[in-house]
This record gives structure tokens, C-alpha cells and sequence, in this order.
């Protein structure tokens, strides 16, 4: 009985422990109102107009298909842009580990899921002001990205901005 005890006690710990380190990454998990192809679309188109590059492009569904495996829809956009990579790096340069952001797009079941992680939550550890001032500003971005790509892909239209 105690072995199952103490068992039980670890198991919990380390769920506590796992899923406390994970809020504090203040990942944003959103279902999309639209297929997994139209939002992917959307996405990409928004990137742009918030001044905003993409990096790279990571279509995981493709890569794992060159190896036999198939998958539903899963695509990573990384994305940044060179000022706030400048700022951050004559900032610190052990910050630089952060960009470029990640959008991943997702399918399960008959949903499609955009995540992110908020950039100010990122950039929190470091304790510096100015970083997290450029990590709320990309928050903004990053929820502008969204908003339009979800209008996009509705048909509305949308205006990113440029800062």
C-alpha cells in the first residue's frame, strides 16, 4: 500500500509539476472556424501586412509523407521580423534564442487549431524591460495575425499594420 502511495504521490508531482511549467508559457490554443487548407491560406497571407517575414515554413504532414507516413494537416509558420531580432540581440544576446515565433496549425478530428506561444511570455525570464516590451508588442502581432486571418478566410478582407 505504501509503494502505490508513494507511486501515486510521484506521478502526481510530476503531473502538477508538468502542467504548472506549462501554463506559464501562455500557449494560445485557438480552433479555427474554417478547414485546415483555407487557414493555412489565411495565415499566411497575414503574416505580410503586419510586417511580419516568414522564416520557414514547415509542412510536417508533407515530410512525414516522403517517409511512408501520413498524417492530417500539420504546418508550422516561423516567423519574425530583423528590427526586433536586432533590438534583441543588442539587448542580449542570450535572448536571440527566441525568434523566430512559431504559428502551428493543426488538424484533429474535424477541427482545425492554430497555437501560439505570446511572445511576452517568452521573453519573461530574462527580467529585462525592454525585451518584454518588444514580447507584448509581438502579443499584439501575433493576435492581429489571427484576427484577420480568421476575417480572411471568412471573406472580410483585413488590414494588418506596421509598426
Amino acid at each position: 500500500m505504501k509503494k502505490i502511495l508513494a507511486i501515486y504521490i510521484l506521478v502526481m508531482g510530476v503531473c502538477l509539476f508538468s502542467t504548472a511549467g506549462f501554463a506559464e508559457t501562455n500557449l494560445i490554443v485557438l480552433e479555427s472556424p474554417y478547414p485546415f487548407d483555407k487557414t493555412v491560406k489565411a495565415i499566411e497571407q497575414a503574416i505580410r501586412p503586419n510586417n511580419m517575414g516568414i522564416t520557414a515554413k514547415i509542412n510536417a504532414q508533407a515530410n512525414l509523407a516522403r517517409a511512408g507516413i501520413k498524417i492530417r494537416g500539420n504546418q508550422i509558420f516561423e516567423i519574425f521580423r530583423p528590427d526586433y531580432a536586432k533590438r534583441i540581440f543588442d539587448r542580449n544576446l542570450q535572448a536571440g534564442i527566441e525568434p523566430p515565433l512559431r504559428i502551428y496549425i493543426y488538424e484533429d478530428g474535424n477541427k482545425t487549431f492554430v497555437v501560439y506561444r505570446k511572445p511576452s511570455s517568452i521573453f519573461k525570464p530574462y527580467d529585462d524591460p525592454v525585451l518584454m516590451d518588444i514580447g507584448k508588442k509581438l502579443d499584439s502581432i501575433l493576435e492581429k495575425i489571427i484576427k484577420i486571418a480568421f476575417s480572411t478566410a471568412h471573406g472580410k478582407g483585413g488590414r494588418g499594420e506596421t509598426e
